[in-house]
């Protein structure tokens, strides 16, 4: 027997087992309505079906949990008439898009599915929907009521919701349906696993400001291919209408800062609802009624190759505005998608606060690509700074989850984020920045903070919106949006390297006079390249804006430290390029590389740039190897061997012709030996067949030659 509970909990139990309840407005919370322009959204699997209902049947509600949520119980407060018969909008993940009805197939119809009005224009800009009535036959629902259920079913994928709404009663602000449910089964018509109802934001009615919500809401945040899933738990948050939404980044405008909703701060105050642009923040990861399916374990985040430089590679900056190391870059790699912050301890304090010292914030480049900041040696206000040293950090956070949230008028209970682990949930600090909106004189109380940086807090996030007399004379709340954010997993490094700079430093000197550099990157100080400093290439110097000078393909720093000659490209003088025989361009000599330093690296008798006739660093077919002095590993060395790609080609000594222990015409062959190969005296005593065959005639030739400098020898003797 399957058992179905009205009540609010996530789960009940039965036999033992986890059975999922149907999901929405009792997780939302009984006195929370939703917006009519809301999207709600369910994940479904393959061969399951969607169960769904609502309470717009045109009437209204009577109380919940003691408290009234429309003015009189049963009373009509019929749905839009444009809305009347599909007060339940259904998309399937295969819906088709529309500009009328007349492209839509079946009893489905064009609607837009961002707003739910009905569409007919020039554009396929509608989608098709299934249209849902709610009364009292069918697809109905209220709390404490039993549901009567519309079924659907289709494709796997995401399905998308829309409901009408109907017009508020105690406020006479805006249109919302008063409760929901929607309910996944299985093939076999038992409850699916829960976790499937989520929107990417949800627009909220709690039909008054006496109404606070308690919901539990949870985000899973990617991270490669891994991530975190947070829980943002409310204590009676009081917003009236509001939305909660959750992305990576807080306000489009400010990121890590709360600001103003309408226009900007002036004299510590915010401007009323008609006043400035209306700040906005996007939405990115989905916000579920109940706890999504658990992603695998995340990658932690690291910072890699962090480096600070001028101009010309030092690490010190003089900011004067001449033009010459005037500003920095920060630079490192995250090989973890994340979000970076740079922070330089300006006010020397001994911590990297965002909020009172410079800093900078963005997300991590893509594919681990590699990330640059500026620093123009000010400090966060853009005034200069006094000469010193000034430490800085470099972090980056993985799985950062934001919560911008707007016009809330009393949070004043607070909320907490909480992150799901195998444990159980785990309290998550929480930062935020209030700055530009609040002071001391506005805070709650004690525990109450204008920022909670660098460290974070584990305390609740709380705030109470301010009031001031508008032109009218009434005292008014003055809307304003808040940031909130945690992570998952946080790295940081405070030391880089530069190009002039021996090892990693800690600190960023702000100087007086400029310093030595190295304006080309190649390892040496312009003023080691341009001895005489007078600005021109002389004889035996380097040209301090050219990093290879010679043209060589090394660097004129790895030159000088390897001890070839920088201005000159073929340091040995064997006919190969310095950057040829140091191929990987490291200033070492390794196992396949020739010496740039010595011409003839095999010391074969051949120079290295007469062994690589083509000079591209490989040893062809018709080459003798230039790392090898014995090329064809016949025991002779090429420069002595007239056949030294071929170990079959014999060689003659002068002072040695054919024959040898065993008499003439005899081939020794002793141990270890190949036939015919005299290893002691490196001589020929007797020949093989070569390749050309015993008729060869350059083998004839050499063999004539040898017998008659033989005779001539026997008959002067």
């Amino acid at each position: 027997m399957r058992m179905r509970a009205r009540a609010a909990g996530l789960l009940c139990l039965l036999g033992g087992e986890a059975v999922a309840t149907p999901e929405g407005t009792p997780q939302l919370g009984l006195t929370q309505g939703l917006e009519d322009i809301s999207i709600v959204r369910v994940e479904v699997r393959a061969g399951e079906s969607v169960r769904v209902c609502s309470s717009d049947d045109g009437l209204q509600e009577a109380p919940v949990e003691g408290a009234a949520i429309d003015r009189m119980a049963g009373a009509p407060n019929p749905v839009a008439e444009a809305r009347r018969g599909s007060e339940i909008l259904v998309w399937a993940p295969d819906t088709t898009r529309c500009a009328s009805d007349a492209e839509c197939a079946g009893e489905t119809r064009c609607f837009v599915q961002n707003t739910g009005a009905a569409w007919s224009g020039p554009e396929q800009s509608g989608l098709c929907a299934q249209v849902l009535s709610v009364n009292g036959q069918g697809g109905h629902c209220a709390a404490g009521t039993p549901p009567r259920w519309h079924r659907l079913t289709g494709a796997p994928g995401i399905w998308t919701f829309d409901f009408a709404g109907e017009p508020e009663t105690l406020s006479r602000s805006g249109t919302s349906t008063r409760f929901f449910l929607i309910d996944v089964e299985d093939a076999g018509g038992q409850p699916a696993p829960p976790g499937r109802v989520h929107a990417r934001q949800w627009l909220l009615n709690a039909h008054s400001f006496s109404l606070g919500s308690r919901g539990r809401f949870f985000v899973p945040v990617p991270v490669g291919d891994g991530g975190h899933i947070f829980t943002l738990r409310l204590n009676d948050l009081r917003g009236f209408r509001y939305a909660l939404a959750a992305n990576g980044h807080g306000l489009n405008d400010f990121r890590d800062l709360s600001w103003c909703q309408f226009g900007d701060p002036a004299d510590g105050r915010c401007p009323f609802h008609s006043d400035g642009p209306n700040r906005a923040a996007n939405t990115r990861y989905p916000l579920y009624l109940n706890p999504p399916e658990a992603p695998p374990a995340p990658p932690e985040p690291s910072v890699v190759n962090a480096w600070f430089e001028d101009e010309v590679g030092t690490a010190s900056l003089t900011p004067n505005g001449d033009g010459s190391q005037d500003a920095g870059t920060f630079s490192f790699e995250s090989p973890v998608p994340g979000v970076w912050r740079v922070v330089v301890d300006t006010d020397q304090d001994g911590t990297f606060d965002a909020a009172r010292d410079w800093a900078q914030v963005g997300d991590t480049a893509p594919n681990g690509a590699r990330n640059e900041v500026p620093w123009d040696g000010k400090g966060p206000d853009g005034a200069d700074l006094p000469p010193g040293d000034y430490a800085f950090e470099i972090s980056i956070t993985a799985g950062e989850v934001h919560f911008p949230m707007f016009d809330i008028e009393d949070n004043s209970a607070g909320f907490h984020i909480d992150r799901l682990g195998p444990g159980g949930p785990e309290p998550m600090p929480l930062f935020w920045n209030d700055t530009p909106i609040r002071t001391q004189a506005t805070l709650l109380d004690g525990d109450d903070r204008v920022e909670a940086l660098p460290e974070g807090s584990l305390t609740a996030r709380r705030w109470r919106q301010p009031t001031a007399p508008d032109d009218t004379g009434e005292q008014t709340d003055i809307p304003l949006a808040f940031d909130t954010w945690t992570y998952g997993a946080r790295a940081a490094e405070t030391k880089a390297l530069c190009s002039t700079c021996v090892e990693p430093f800690a600190t960023i000197r702000l100087a007086v006079d400029d310093e030595a550099g190295d304006t080309d990157r190649d390892g040496l100080l312009d003023t080691a390249e341009d001895t005489n400093q007078n600005g021109m290439l002389d004889p035996g110097e380097t040209d301090p804006n050219n990093p290879d000078t010679d043209a060589d393909g090394l660097s004129d720093g790895i030159e000088r430290a390897s001890g070839t000659d920088p201005t000159r490209a073929d340091s040995d003088g064997d006919g190969l390029p310095d950057g040829t025989e140091d191929a990987d361009r490291d200033g070492q000599r390794d196992v396949e590389e020739t010496d740039p330093r010595e011409p003839d690296s095999d010391g074969d008798g051949i120079v290295d740039g007469a062994e690589d006739a083509d000079r591209d660093g490989l040893v062809d077919v018709t080459e003798t190897d230039p790392r090898n002095p014995d090329s064809d590993g016949d025991g002779v060395f090429d420069g002595q061997d007239p056949g030294p790609t071929d170990p079959n080609v014999p060689t003659l000594q002068p002072d040695q012709g054919l024959g040898g222990a065993g008499g003439e015409g005899e081939v020794d062959a002793g141990p270890d030996r190949r036939p015919g190969l005299d290893v002691e005296d490196k001589g020929v005593t007797g020949c093989t067949q070569g390749p050309g065959g015993p008729g060869a005639p350059w083998v004839l030739g050499l063999l004539a030659a040898a017998l008659v400098r033989r005779r001539r020898a026997t008959s002067r003797g």
